[in-house]
């Protein structure tokens, strides 16, 4: 939409949203080419960047998997991934800023990750994690705990997409008693993933426990999901609370 038709937009509180530039950054995603189960290539990354760009994002968290012998990623291989795309970006001109932490995946060799440190983080002390969908980790709070005794903050990935934590909402209040802040996908607003996952999404939006939201992009085919977004009641609310604090991110 252009600038005349911004300014003259009839938009009235929680109908819709011109576009996705009120949140700030996206802070979980996968546009490192080749390293993990995300972007295949530096043209495919460009793609996605720019699709987010046309929604109104242009500062941007990249986060590949770390995950125990599927992504043995580090920032040996993530960093200079992120420095190709910085030139690319460069090279065409745009103005999109983007920075490189990770997902770290809880589980059997996180704490042995967490020993030999430094963690790549989202911001300042605050490390991205992720539980196995299929069954809760064992030692849950022992894991958090020690990233916690390590100095850092921990930003759960998508709460709403583990089914084991479904049984009860007391199951997020634990964690977020445990300081643990929820990013919350936003193609699980729009129904990219399971019923499920959607329910528990608006659940978590109603009783405002969101504190970031991230696309978690891996490929071209994500993106109708986020532009629905845009005429979606419950987000839009989510937005307008002020609660998000993604924005943050960039900040020094």
């Amino acid at each position: 939409m252009g600038l005349f038709g911004q300014l003259f937009s009839k938009k009235k509180k929680n109908e819709s949203l011109l576009d996705l530039s009120v949140l700030g950054c996206d802070m979980h995603s996968h546009f490192i080419p080749a390293i993990d189960d995300g972007s295949k290539s530096l043209e495919e990354t460009m793609t996605m960047l720019q699709s987010l760009a046309d929604l109104g994002i242009e500062r941007f968290v990249t986060t590949p998997h770390v995950m125990g012998d599927f992504y043995q990623n580090s920032p040996e291989t993530i960093l200079p991934g992120l420095e190709k795309i910085q030139e690319a970006i460069k090279k065409e001109g745009k103005p999109w800023k983007i920075r490189a932490a990770a997902e770290y995946y809880m589980d059997h060799e996180f704490l042995t990750k967490l020993d030999a440190g430094p963690l790549l983080t989202i911001h300042q002390n605050k490390v991205l994690v992720e539980f196995s969908y299929v069954n809760r980790p064992n030692n849950m709070k022992d894991m958090l705990f020690a990233l916690k005794i390590n100095g850092y903050s921990p930003i759960l990935a998508h709460p709403e997409r583990y089914p084991y934590l479904y049984t009860s909402m007391r199951e997020y209040e634990d964690l977020l008693d445990f300081e643990v802040d929820f990013q919350l996908n936003l193609g699980s607003i729009s129904g990219m993933y399971s019923q499920g996952a959607q329910k528990i999404a608006l659940e978590l939006m109603k009783r405002e426990w969101v504190t970031y939201v991230g696309t978690d992009m891996h490929n071209m085919k994500n993106y109708p999901f986020y532009e629905a977004l845009l005429n979606i009641p419950e987000f839009v609310s989510l937005v307008e609370s002020g609660k998000l604090k993604n924005a943050d991110l960039f900040k020094d």
